[in-house]
């Protein structure tokens, strides 16, 4: 009776606890929902986009008649000719239990059903006395029922057949119009159906019963999902009601169910990842019994294989993702654990009352674990909306900061989303009842004596905790190094993702290393600060940086945070950023220019009106090809410059080595303006590479690593045999230059050696085939070349290829896994930057009203408002300056060091070209953009306190409030 008393006391306070603190339970709502709310969209997401693309391959994965199919289709076949007829008593078993156990063993809502069975093709003759033979036959049809067909049909003549029984009477059919139309049947006509097996051998028919056509159809639309399969399918098949198929039918024909479909069409909207391996279990089992029914059935169609599929992309991507937010949710948490702290500490002195009046620690702690379960609830009722909201905003995500107008995907609550949820509230909880653990130690008594104590450093520094995170933070940079990238690609050009998920947490673990190391640096700067402000009469500056230098420890909360929240927004946006540029280097590099044409030429038997004028002397035999002047491309719509761009096999030689290879030729006047080049690509600039090929006319460019690794040098000739067309030449050419990448070049292809084109071409003897690229003026792209603006240029429309670098970068921008990662990325970057701010301001307010006698004192002591002030806005300033320089110096070396880890990709061509980090400046000045709206927020909230504040309230007897 004790124990629910004292339960129900704490169940009856705790209300007036939250109300009395309302400030700091809305605060830590805004938290928990934050953090909540992210934990729950990463897997929301993940599901989401995979069932949107599994109901788009089952869409699209055609069937024996390769039509598309519906999401959630399944068709059980049996097929007589590979196992045997059956008679329709045989099949009655599996057809009751597929009839009516299909969606309760599935567990799905079942929208559709379709059943089809069908005899064996036989001949149909014309009524009457004449000898019968191959040739006689007007037709070969099948007879089959389809279940509900009347209601998917148009009778264009007669009517639909009524059953018929075997009593010597002609069956009633109904003919596609199609074979109406081809063999001209007409309405009321009697034929007859010969049955034999051996038929074509040449003996009679050993069955025969006459149809009648009843009437004619067609479908009234083939694109509705009651059809198994395509039109051309049931042209030849006389319908007949069931009744008619198992009675007059299986009657006249031996074994006449031939071919048998069960086709279902199930509900599979609510179907989420958690589910598959319980759905893929019954499939099975469906499957597995009705072969016991009637063996030899197959599942012909089914999502199985697509539902596996979906279930590993979106669990691989969801651990992805959480592995990329964990420093965002680890920064979450510190704001919880601040919020919680500010609310602890603002009861420590209520705490130790209680303690000392009996209450024991697990009933103190009972409070907050109580509350915190209450607002954790009310987070996770508040998180799943918003959980939805930004699933769809990532879902619209096409780079960092940048969304377009999307579908909208399905999300849904799945038992796996509410087993997440509950889990995030407990992780919110953890971080809630921490703060709160060293205050339930405490009576008034220890409560006094631990405020009479000096301030001590926070027990992580005492125990260098600081220092060995940097363990385990070098070591992961070491394995970085060792690896070279975040994912090791393996011999065969894969990668797997996750064989060392640690890796992935290296640079947050030493941002977050060198942000607890970088504390210790406050104390000695500032006491050099109080030095030099005591030499002045800065009153305020003076107090400020003594403040700082004697009790530092006090501000490590909010200036980790804020130091956690500049570098992992730096970081995030520089990798953003990286991400970004590297995907316009990815794509240019692999096309090399705005757009690339491929130029086959003509055959001069042709009349072209374009031949190259320097082979005007060259017989048929030597000039095979005629080609479009350059100067007829510089004729469309909005191109700026164009060249020509040779790619043809080679192989080189040295001594008894071979090698094969690449060859490029370039013009190298036009080249530098057309093609894309970024500096890092060789030693020397694009320019100077055209000049060293404009000294020596057979002088090519080499693969810098190739000539490493076999001593050559600047000046050496290399013997190179090149393929093209049909045609090869033997060539010696001199190395002039060396390049590290070449636009469109991939070191596995071989070494590659750049010369010129006219080389080439006067070695061979006239111009061989070409690709041309282009470059487009501003405002102008390759998506304004088309049939029509190529009219007039003289450019034939079978020269366009297509390729262009906006195609390939518009198809990845749509990759589930980038769209992902950007979404979360801004996300996350918006809710630190949310978050710290108002940390921040908590913080301050919070702080000042601990120190309400300290001030109270001051002013008091002769103190004017703005010397407290200018006190104020000093501390202030150091905190955010402090902060903010080693945030952005952090977020900087993460950038510089990690991101290029981070580059990754199924094969090594991926790879290239490397990335080239790019530091976000414009959005780390919004960052300091942010910190300085809210410094001024901040001053203005202290002056009003400040001016409110009444001295005698201050340094009244008793605690602080």
């Amino acid at each position: 009776m004790n124990f629910l008393l004292r339960v129900w006391g704490i169940l009856t306070t705790i209300p007036q606890r939250l109300i009395a603190q309302w400030g700091l339970v809305l605060a830590a709502i805004v938290g928990l929902v934050s953090s909540i709310s992210l934990i729950l969209s990463i897997p929301l997401y993940a599901d989401a986009v995979y069932y949107r693309i599994l109901q788009q391959d089952l869409a699209e994965t055609g069937n024996e008649a390769s039509i598309p199919r519906p999401p959630f289709a399944f068709l059980f076949h049996y097929y007589g000719g590979w196992h045997g007829n059956k008679k329709w008593d045989e099949i009655q078993a599996v057809d009751d239990y597929l009839t009516s156990s299909v969606s309760g063993m599935l567990r799905l809502p079942q929208e559709s059903m379709v059943r089809y069975i069908s005899t064996d093709a036989f001949p149909l003759f014309p009524e009457g006395d004449f000898v019968y033979s191959v040739d006689a036959k007007v037709t070969k049809t099948t007879i089959g029922f389809m279940s509900g067909v009347e209601n998917h049909i148009n009778i264009l003549e007669g009517s639909f057949p009524q059953p018929a029984s075997p009593n010597g009477n002609p069956v009633d059919v109904l003919l596609h119009k199609n074979l109406a139309d081809e063999a001209g049947f007409q309405v009321g006509e009697v034929y007859v159906v010969y049955v034999s097996d051996e038929w074509e051998s040449g003996i009679e028919s050993t069955t025969q019963f006459p149809v009648r056509i009843a009437g004619i159809w067609e479908p009234t639309d083939f694109r509705e999902e009651y059809w198994i399969s395509s039109s051309k399918f049931y042209e030849s098949v006389l319908l007949v009601p069931e009744g008619t198929f198992a009675n007059a039918i299986d009657h006249y024909v031996p074994g006449a169910v031939f071919s048998a479909y069960w086709y279902f069409l199930m509900d599979g909207s609510h179907v989420f990842s958690v589910d598959v391996q319980p759905l893929l279990r019954r499939i099975s089992s469906l499957e597995r019994y009705a072969d016991y029914l009637l063996p030899h059935i197959r599942l012909a169609i089914s999502p199985a294989d697509s539902l596996l599929e979906y279930q590993q992309k979106s669990d691989l991507l969801t651990i992805m993702l959480y592995a990329f937010s964990v420093p965002i949710i680890g920064l979450i948490l510190a704001f919880i654990g601040l919020v919680s702290h500010l609310a602890v500490e603002r009861q420590r002195n209520e705490i130790a009352v209680l303690r000392s009046r009996g209450a024991s620690p697990p009933q103190v702690l009972g409070f907050t674990v109580i509350e915190g379960i209450i607002l954790g609830l009310i987070a996770l009722g508040l998180g799943v909306p918003v959980a939805f909201l930004l699933t769809q905003w990532i879902s619209r995500t096409r780079s960092f900061m940048q969304f377009s107008s999307g579908e909208s995907i399905r999300v849904g609550v799945s038992s796996e989303i509410i087993r997440i949820g509950l889990i995030a509230v407990a992780l919110v909880l953890v971080a809630m009842v921490i703060p709160a653990i060293g205050a339930a130690r405490h009576t008034i008594l220890t409560y006094k004596q631990e405020r009479g104590r000096t301030v001590v450093k926070p027990w992580w520094q005492r125990a260098w905790m600081d220092v060995l995170i940097f363990i385990p933070a070098a070591y992961g940079t070491y394995l970085l190094q060792q690896q070279g990238s975040i994912v090791q690609i393996g011999e065969n050009g894969g990668g797997n993702f996750f064989e060392n998920p640690l890796l992935f947490l290296v640079p947050a673990l030493g941002i977050f290393a060198m942000t607890l190391f970088s504390l210790r640096l406050i104390q000695p700067i500032m006491a050099g600060v109080s030095w030099l402000a005591g030499l002045t009469k800065n009153t305020g500056l003076t107090l400020a940086s003594r403040q700082l230098s004697r009790s530092p420890s006090t501000y490590f909360t909010p200036l980790i945070i804020l130091i956690l929240t500049v570098s992992l927004s730096s970081y995030t946006a520089s990798l953003a950023h990286t991400l970004d540029l590297h995907l316009y280097d990815q794509s240019y590099y692999n096309i090399g220019a705005d757009l690339r044409f491929l130029d086959t030429g003509d055959s001069p038997q042709e009349n072209s009106s374009y031949a190259p004028t320097t082979l005007s002397s060259q017989t048929n035999e030597s000039q095979p090809w005629i080609f479009i002047p350059i100067f007829e491309y510089m004729k469309i719509d909005g191109v700026q410059s164009a060249t020509r761009f040779g790619r043809y096999q080679a192989r080189a030689e040295l001594g008894s080595d071979s090698w094969e290879s690449l060859f490029y030729g370039v013009d190298r006047v036009d080249f530098p303006a057309v093609a894309y080049w970024r500096e890092d690509f060789a030693s020397e600039s694009l320019g100077a590479l055209m000049n060293r090929l404009a000294y020596e006319l057979s002088g090519v460019l080499v693969s810098a690593d190739f000539l490493a690794q076999h001593g050559l040098k600047i000046g050496d000739t290399i013997n190179l045999r090149v393929f093209a067309y049909g045609q090869n030449k033997d060539l010696v050419v001199k190395v002039v230059g060396a390049v590290e990448y070449f636009p469109t070049w991939y070191p596995e292809d071989g070494p590659i050696f750049v010369g010129n084109l006219d080389y080439i071409f006067q070695e061979f003897g006239g111009d061989i085939p070409y690709q041309v690229l282009l470059r487009f003026k501003q405002g102008f792209g390759p998506s304004t070349v088309d049939r029509t603006s190529l009219e007039g240029t003289g450019i034939s429309y079978r020269v366009f290829s297509g390729d262009t670098p906006s195609a390939r970068i518009a198809q990845i921008q749509e990759q589930p896994e980038r769209q992902g990662l950007f979404g979360f990325l801004f996300i996350g970057f918006a809710t630190a930057a949310l978050l710290t701010a108002l940390a921040f301001l908590l913080y301050v307010l919070f702080s000042f009203r601990q120190r309400f006698i300290e001030l109270g004192v001051l002013r008091a002591s002769g103190l004017s408002i703005t010397q407290m002030t200018a006190y104020l806005v000093w501390e202030l300033a150091f905190l955010i300056l402090f902060g903010g320089t080693v945030g952005t110096v952090l977020g900087y070396w993460a950038s510089k060091i990690f991101i290029p880890f981070l580059q990754i990709g199924s094969t090594p061509a991926e790879l290239i070209p490397p990335f080239l980090v790019l530091i976000d400046w414009p959005t780390i000045f919004q960052i300091y953009w942010m910190f300085g709206i809210l410094f001024a927020v901040t001053l203005v909230i202290l002056v009003v306190l400040l001016r409110r504040m009444k001295i005698f309230q201050a340094i009244k007897l008793g605690e602080t409030v």
